[in-house]
Formats: C-alpha cells, sequence, structure tokens
C-alpha cells in the first residue's frame, strides 16, 4: 500500500486526531507504506518532530500556504523535493484535502533501488589507517535526539574506522535502561552530501535486537555495535551524518 493509501487507510479507522499519535508512524509502516521507499518514513519523522504537521494542520486546506510550508521543510532539512512533497500530499489526500497526488518519476518508474548485502566487520575488509578522516566524520556527526532523557538509553564512544574513500564502519557502545513505557528503540544513521541532499541511510541498532530483562528492566542484549556504511560519494563529500533514535510506546 502506498503511503498516502495507507494514511487514508490510517485516519479513516482511527479518526483525524491519529497524525498526532506517537505511533502514527508505525500504524502507517503496517500498511506497508515505507516498503517502496523508505526515505519517506524519515521524512515525515522530522516533518513531525519540526513541528510541520502541526502547522499544516493549523492551516487546514492544501493551498499555497501549504505548500510553502513544504518548500520551506526542504530548505531546512535538504532532503530530496519529490519526496517531500509526496508526504505533504499523502497527508493531505490522507485527511480529504486533495483526491490525487503527484509521485515522483523515479517512483512511477520502478527505479529505485535498495543496497542489501554489506560485508560483515568479521570478513576481510582491508581497512585504511586514515585518522584525518575519521576524525572529519567524527566532526560532522550531529545527534538529532536526546536519546537518555527520551528512552534511558545513551549512545557513546563513538568512532569511524576507514574502508575505503566511499565506505567506513562507524562503531558505538549502548548503554542505559530502556524506560518503562517505551516498547523498542531503533537508531538510524543517515548521510548528507555538499548539496545537503540526503544520499544514504541505514539502519544502526535496534529493531530487531535482543533485549536481557533483569527485576522486570530491560537492558540492550549488546553494548558493542559496528556498521557498515557505504556512499555513493567520497567522504569530503559528506556535509553531515545525522543520527535519528526513534521509539515505539507500549
Amino acid at each position: 500500500m502506498g503511503i498516502q493509501d495507507a494514511v487514508k487507510k490510517v485516519i479513516d479507522d482511527n479518526g483525524i486526531e491519529v497524525v498526532n499519535n506517537d505511533n502514527f508512524i508505525n500504524m502507517l509502516s503496517d500498511y506497508g507504506a515505507f516498503d517502496t521507499i523508505p526515505l519517506l518514513k524519515y521524512i515525515l519523522n522530522s516533518v513531525i518532530k519540526d513541528g510541520y504537521l502541526k502547522q499544516m494542520l493549523a492551516i487546514g486546506v492544501w493551498n499555497e500556504q501549504s505548500e510553502n510550508l513544504c518548500n520551506r521543510f526542504v530548505a531546512k532539512t535538504g532532503f530530496q523535493p519529490d519526496y517531500v512533497s509526496l508526504v505533504f500530499q499523502s497527508i493531505a489526500f490522507g485527511l480529504g484535502w486533495i483526491r490525487e497526488i503527484q509521485m515522483p518519476e523515479d517512483a512511477v518508474s520502478g527505479e529505485i533501488k535498495q543496497q542489501t548485502i554489506l560485508p560483515n566487520k568479521e570478513e576481510p575488509v582491508v581497512l585504511v589507517t586514515d585518522k584525518e578522516k575519521a576524525d572529519f566524520l567524527l566532526s560532522k556527526t550531529e545527534f538529532v535526539n536526546d536519546m537518555k532523557a527520551e528512552t534511558g538509553l545513551e549512545l557513546t564512544n563513538l568512532s569511524f574506522d576507514i574502508c575505503d574513500n566511499c565506505s567506513f564502519y562507524i562503531n558505538f557502545e549502548i548503554n542505559g535502561k530502556i524506560k518503562k513505557n517505551v516498547k523498542d528503540v531503533g537508531i538510524d544513521l543517515m548521510v548528507y552530501n555538499d548539496k545537503n541532499k540526503v544520499k544514504t541511510i541505514e539502519s544502526l541498532w535496534g529493531y530487531e535486537q535482543w533485549w536481557l530483562e533483569h527485576d522486570g528492566e530491560l537492558f540492550p542484549g549488546h553494548s558493542e555495535e559496528s556498521c557498515y556504511i557505504s556512499m555513493p560519494m567520497p567522504i569530503e563529500k559528506v556535509s553531515k551524518i545525522r543520527i535519528v533514535q526513534e521509539r515505539l510506546y507500549d
């Protein structure tokens, strides 16, 4: 089911107020809203967290003001305009403000592809000792959420191992204990190019991780993690790396 149909289905079944529900994105995921274009999930997450959804609801109609809001979001985040427009239009479609939406050309043609098999760190990947590049990536890394305040978990000891000029391992530790009202946590990474466009998205941790239970509380099953990241550009073209935390409430 496309994102526009999923939004309409969730709103029809639960009412307009569901868009303010913390599990709105997870409900859309249940209908496969992001299966074809995973990037839409991150865009919608930013639309909600940065307050653009509330502003859109306040406008109450799809008009020039709504389109300007969409354009301001693009200018701020650097997400691809076509996909941002698709997210905003899908919300308008689900709310009954419009009857049809404009799909991005590559979505219509089916040319969207996802990276699949990535090397495991135990495999013979030759790492290039390049402290300058590793320090550069670290300087470009920012956290979107206050993880410890929101979930009780903390990502620490962040470091990078350079594989070649277009790929690296990001290493980190997860510490703390998950809050009782949080069912699960996912941590994702987004890499932006020098034109402030998202070029790579990877899941770093969570979703399918094991949790250890002790005295009724949940702790991460594994604290030391490493994730391989491959980019369609050289490291020197990276403008920022954003680490985003998603959480699922009970």
